[in-house]
């Protein structure tokens, strides 16, 4: 009750919610969620009068846009201490649904979209596809629930200096002047998700999602099966991917280890996949994941 209480009190410099709840501790207001920019709410969700230990929120800037949890997700795991958030439709698709409020038509159009399960593309059309879920246990404590609302609070809610600041950026962004054109100047494909990139010139785009072909396509498991990230592992940066698209061929490399060469069927994608622009030449530079 006591973090439900301060989520809801989680307000911008003009009084709008900073945060939309969704599911018991939504309360009575509108359908499932609290009722606000982008949450919906099924109408006849079933609610009861006291929530579990766990409580999903969405969080709202002060233009009414949705803050996506993907972005949520990772800047809470980057704050100091760190702070773990499962994001998504927490793998109830159907429930997701109904808290959001999406129809049938919504989930189809996400679909064709490209969104799918795991992947981050958290906000669609303006419109949340996944919540924020804070979990309590026995060993949390009043510390824990103080974190999260300061990291939401400093992260997230405009404060009454920055609202003029904001309204400023507003109208540079309304100014009818043609913007500077851009080049990219470096384009980086990371076949292996969290592992070294490869430089490219030129590269397919993924033909449902938009982004580069086969980037994280593919990542590295442990002896639990569990996917090893550069978060725990950072030695994972040493390894070299080299993709070869016109042989289907994934070579890995890595200081001290023999280069392991794997044969895989890229055929089906590259056959409706469109070719990203050609990055201009420039001062070499270590890749970035």
């Amino acid at each position: 009750a006591e973090l439900r209480s301060r989520l809801r009190s989680l307000r911008h410099a003009d009084g709008r919610r900073a945060v939309v709840l969704y599911g018991a501790w939504a309360g009575g207001e509108g359908g499932a969620g609290e009722g606000g920019a982008g949450e919906g709410g099924a109408e006849g969700a079933v609610r009861t009068s006291l929530g579990g230990p766990t409580v999903a929120f969405n969080v709202v800037r002060h233009d009414g846009s949705v803050v996506g949890y993907a972005e949520v997700g990772k800047l809470a795991a980057l704050h100091r201490p760190p702070i773990q958030l499962r994001t998504g439709c927490c793998c109830n698709p159907g429930g997701c649904q109904a808290l959001l409020g999406l129809s049938e038509a919504d989930v189809l159009d996400a679909v064709r979209a490209g969104k799918q399960c795991g992947d981050e593309r958290d906000v669609l059309g303006g419109r949340p596809t996944g919540v924020v879920r804070a979990s309590l246990g026995k060993d949390s404590s009043w510390e824990d629930v103080d974190a999260l609302l300061s990291f939401l609070h400093e992260t997230f809610v405009l404060r009454p200096a920055e609202r003029t600041s904001s309204a400023d950026a507003a109208d540079a962004e309304a100014d009818p002047r043609p913007a500077a054109p851009c080049r990219v100047l470096e384009l980086f494909v990371h076949p292996l998700k969290s592992c070294g990139g490869m430089r490219v010139r030129r590269w397919p785009l993924d033909p449902l999602s938009g982004r580069l072909l086969y980037d994280r396509e593919w990542g590295l498991a442990g002896p639990s099966g569990t996917l090893l990230r550069s978060t725990a592992h950072p030695r994972l940066a040493l390894l070299r991917p080299e993709l070869d698209l016109a042989a289907g061929l994934l070579t890995v490399s890595a200081p001290g280890l023999a280069t392991l060469t794997l044969s895989l069927p890229l055929e089906e994608k590259q056959v409706h996949s469109r070719v990203a622009p050609r990055a201009a030449r420039s001062p070499s530079s270590s890749p970035e994941e």
